[in-house]
């Protein structure tokens, strides 16, 4: 009997991948730690987190939380530290055999090869972006502006996924400029933990210095400044609303994570196909987001698969947190949330049972 005749029951399964080391950013480092912990338990694995030594306490209070409710020691372990020390070493570990980051690029391309030159651990990396927003010319624009400056004030602009190159159609991006404007305009700033703030500090200085220089750079390049463009005058970590125009796309604020409330808007001629205006949104090195602003079905679908993206929003989406994210090209590898989120802790097996 030839083999593939003979009898047999076959199948796979999937095993918990062992020790993984966590690596979380600063700008949400609850939910970061809480979305990797989770999934990374729920697939039978023992974590080591190293938080962001710039926002270290609440993953302190988790593993507190962890020793409270009975996790046996061992399961959750935090370690704190700098990432060139206390992250370096877990990278580079031999027994550990994932590494879970969310960060920058640059980090993430040395955790890929730390992997590859110790014992080949697998990594999910979610990392940077630039993300398109393309506005059509039959949006919704009140709806569009609100969120737009919503997006990019939130958490001061130091948030990954946030639209930062806008491309609007020609004959409405002066009404979609005037809008967005005036939201900026009449935003609070202030300290977080003042109930009436829209928009608090960035983290530190260094990373607002970054953001300033970047501006700064395309500004002398020729970019126009429609307003903000600069830090705030005074104490704390501000940086004012920015919006610029007339920037290339070469210019630094066109090619660079900001991470800072910076957006740059860029005309689009109406009569642009979509391949033309999917090209101008797919012209980066990062695809972690992409947005859609219109009323026509198909528009948004001609350009969801055009669009080099691990998401794409239209309208302002919903709220369906279990669905994977993460990005493609250099905004990371693998994907995290729900049944995906669990699965990339695992390795799959397969059994071939004769009889």
């Amino acid at each position: 009997m030839h083999p593939a005749e003979q009898a047999a029951f076959s199948y796979y399964i999937r095993e918990p991948i062992g020790v993984v080391g966590i690596i979380t950013p600063w700008n949400a480092p609850l939910l970061m730690v809480l979305q990797k912990l989770s999934a990374a338990l729920a697939a039978g694995c023992t974590v080591v987190i190293k938080p962001s030594e710039l926002a270290p306490l609440s993953a302190l209070r988790i593993g507190q939380a962890c020793d409270k409710v009975g996790i046996p020691p061992g399961v959750v372990n935090i370690v704190t530290g700098t990432g060139e020390e206390a992250g370096r070493a877990l990278t580079e570990h031999p027994d550990v055999n994932l590494i879970s980051f969310t960060g920058s690029t640059v980090v993430g391309k040395s955790i890929m090869a730390a992997a590859a030159s110790t014992n080949l651990k697998r990594v999910v990396l979610e990392l940077g972006g630039k993300s398109p927003v393309l506005v059509f010319a039959d949006a919704d624009l009140d709806k569009a502006a609100r969120s737009i400056v919503s997006e990019i004030t939130f958490k001061s602009g130091q948030y990954c996924a946030a639209g930062s190159r806008v491309f609007a159609q020609a004959s409405i991006q002066d009404a979609l400029l005037t809008r967005m404007r005036a939201i900026m305009d009449g935003m609070r700033i202030g300290p977080g933990t003042d109930a009436n703030t829209d928009m608090g500090p960035m983290i530190c200085a260094k990373q607002r210095q970054r953001a300033a220089e970047i501006i700064g750079h395309s500004i002398q390049a020729g970019a126009c400044v429609v307003r903000g463009g600069h830090a705030r005058v005074g104490g704390g970590y501000f940086f004012e609303p920015t919006i610029l125009t007339n920037a290339s796309a070469q210019m630094r604020v066109s090619r660079e994570e900001i991470f800072g409330p910076a957006l740059v808007v860029t005309p689009v001629p109406d009569e642009a196909s979509l391949d033309e205006v999917a090209a101008l949104a797919n012209d980066s090195i990062y695809g972690l987001s992409a947005k859609i602003w219109t009323r026509q079905i198909r528009i948004a679908h001609g350009l969801i698969h055009r669009l080099e993206a691990g998401q794409v929003v239209v309208n302002g989406g919903g709220g369906e947190e279990v669905l994977p994210f993460g990005g493609v090209k250099q905004s990371g590898y693998g994907r995290e949330n729900g049944r995906n989120g669990v699965d990339a802790y695992t390795e799959i097996k397969s059994i071939r049972l004769g009889f």
